[in-house]
Order: structure tokens, then sequence, then C-alpha cells
């Protein structure tokens, strides 16, 4: 199929989520399942009868289980597409999971990927890294110093390289959390929408997800605004710093996508919530709340979670299901983001992490 033929604007039911919604491609493995965890539940001490905890599965949105990812991917490749662009540039840790699926998404397309990666390239190249060169990612590693210093001259040098070799670069940040990407979790919010309507409609909804680069955050907040959801709540567990850093980041992307798109919706219209507490000691080291959560869903639902993110959020989740942080009577539902490869990258690493 010629690549220009994915471009398309597949809205659910043949109804465009909103006029100002840019053009997506259809990459990914679409509904994701809703699935009701209850022997976790049990596990925890919480009643299934009066308690719902759902999982959204976002680790099966396909393309090599690129989770909560290729949902982003599906809108900045069809934009790098309609630029003309032959390179997908985008960065992130050495066992970035958003690298991993930009790689994918540029094999799957016949495009090219350049990575730029923080951190020293391993003896051992496994999980996400591993998976990067497979997908023939050309990849550069660089110190913290270097990849934290001046990011905006190091992304030029790299744009320049690929320039210099005769590509035309499409630059991602971090994770695709920027504004094109976040629509990918305002189609996720309506998609949800559809799969809960028949077995809870009218009942309160508490919607968990993971905040890292804060795309998929800000996609839910505002898919809940433009979706009219005005039971349900959105909690977003900060994995990658200080809880008020996470929410003051995640409030100026859903207000620039407001400005971008014209979506005429106010900060009172898309409410920001955060639940402290859950990141840990710092991003990517494991908390034993969060080696918990890994062990308890692998071993009593058979879900994989990864130390640096969704078994964090998992923790925070459970949490707040004990504490009374959820509301009385909610539905509970957890957003998958994926991360597999990431836990097999951290195993036997020096992450302080093990099964």
């Amino acid at each position: 199929m010629n690549i220009a033929a994915r471009v398309d604007v597949e809205h659910l039911d043949g109804v465009r989520l909103h006029p100002k919604e840019p053009g997506r491609l259809s990459l990914c493995a679409l509904p994701t399942p809703v699935e009701r965890m209850t022997r976790l539940l049990e596990v925890r001490g919480l009643d299934p009868e009066s308690h719902t905890l759902l999982v959204k599965r976002d680790d099966k949105t396909g393309l090599a289980v690129s989770g909560n990812k290729v949902r982003k991917l599906e809108y900045l490749a069809a934009d790098a597409l309609a630029q003309g662009c032959d390179t997908l540039v985008t960065q992130g840790a050495v066992q970035s999971n958003h690298c991993r699926a930009t790689a994918a998404v540029a094999a799957r397309l016949g495009l090219k990927s350049r990575l730029f990666l923080r951190g020293e390239k391993p003896t051992n190249v496994n999980g996400n890294l591993l998976l990067d060169e497979l997908f023939g990612a050309e990849c550069s590693f660089h110190d913290a110093q270097e990849y934290n210093g001046d990011r905006d001259a190091l992304v030029q040098r790299v744009m320049d390289g690929v320039r210099d070799g005769g590509g035309k670069p499409y630059f991602i940040p971090t994770g695709g959390s920027v504004e094109t990407g976040s629509w990918g979790y305002v189609r996720a919010m309506f998609e949800l929408a559809e799969q809960l309507e028949a077995p809870f409609r009218g009942r309160e909804v508490d919607v968990f997800c993971t905040v890292g680069s804060c795309g998929t955050h800000a996609g839910c907040v505002l898919g809940r605004a433009l979706a009219g959801l005005d039971k349900w709540r959105v909690v977003g567990v900060p994995v990658a710093a200080t809880s008020a850093k996470m929410a003051a980041w995640s409030r100026e992307l859903v207000d620039d996508t407001v400005k971008q798109f014209g979506l005429g919706l106010s900060e009172a219209d898309t409410p920001v919530e955060v639940l402290d507490g859950f990141i840990g000691p710092a991003y990517g080291v494991p908390t034993p709340e969060g080696t918990a959560a890994i062990r308890d869903a692998a071993r009593h639902e058979a879900l994989v979670l990864d130390p640096s993110y969704t078994g964090k959020t998992m923790a925070g989740v459970l949490h707040a299901m004990q504490s009374g942080f959820v509301r009385d009577g909610a539905v509970v539902v957890f957003i998958h983001t994926g991360g597999s490869f990431g836990l097999m990258g951290a195993a036997g690493n020096d992450t302080g992490w093990s099964a």
C-alpha cells in the first residue's frame, strides 16, 4: 500500500472527534480491551463486590507492543509524511519506550529513524535498545552533561547530520508529548467512554494514568472535556519529577493544545490533578511499593508492569482505592501504557530491580 494512502481520519463511528482534529495514521490495533481485575483487589484486601478496578489494555495497541506511544505517533507520523519528511528523529533514555516505538513506526512506514539517547551504550544490549537496533534505528549515546545541557544545540546537531546525509528530518520531542501527539489520548478517552457506556452507564469513573512526559495525561484531560464526561475524573501519577512540576507541565501542554487547535476550553473545563508520593528517590529508580504492585499484578492477574512507569502508577492506584482517595462507588480505570520491554531491560542491569 502506498504510504500516503494510510493517512486518514478514521474517527469513531465515522464522526470527527472535533473539527480541528489533525490527520492520523491507522497504526494501532483499536479499540484496546478493557478488563476487570478482581483477584488483585482481593489480594489487597478490597472487596470486588463493592470496588471495581478495570485496566485499559493500551499495552496491546500493537506494532511491536508499543503501548501508549503509538497512539501519539499515529498523529505525529502523519504530520511528518504530510511535510515530506523521511526520517523520524527523537530522544530519550537508553531504555526509552518512546524511542523504540518511534523506530518501530519508522520501520513500518519505510522511513528512517535517528535516536539520540541519554546514557552509555551497555555491554549487554537488551530490552528496548535491542529492538531499536533490530528496527534499523541509527543511535548515538550521550552522557548526562551533554544530553541535559544545551539540548537545543544537540537537537540541531542531530537534525543537521540527517540533512547532511540527504535526509529530511522530523523531530519528535520526548515521549511524543506535544500538542499534536496529545490527540492520541483525546481519542483514547472517547474510545473508553464508548466501552464503558453499556456496563457502567451513569457511574462516576476515576481514570488513572502515568505522568512522565505528560502527553498521555494531557490528552486524557482534554478527552474528558471534549467528550463531555462530566462524571469522570482524570488523575495522573507522576514518575519523572516532583508532583508540582508534573502538574505544571501537564497544565502547560493542555493549555497549549487548546490554544493551537482552537478548542475553546478553559482551565475550569480541564482540571489537572495528580496523586503525589509514588515517584520514589528518582525517575527510573524502583520503589518497594512499585515492585510489590508488579509482583501482585503478575502473580494474580498475569498483567505485566514495569518498574519505571506502570508499576509505580499501579501502586498509586491501589493506594488510592485503599485510602479513600477514590470517590465512593466510582469505577476505577488504570490505563496500562505498556513498558514490558523496559522491564526486560531493567532485569539484570544496575537498576536495583529484580523479580
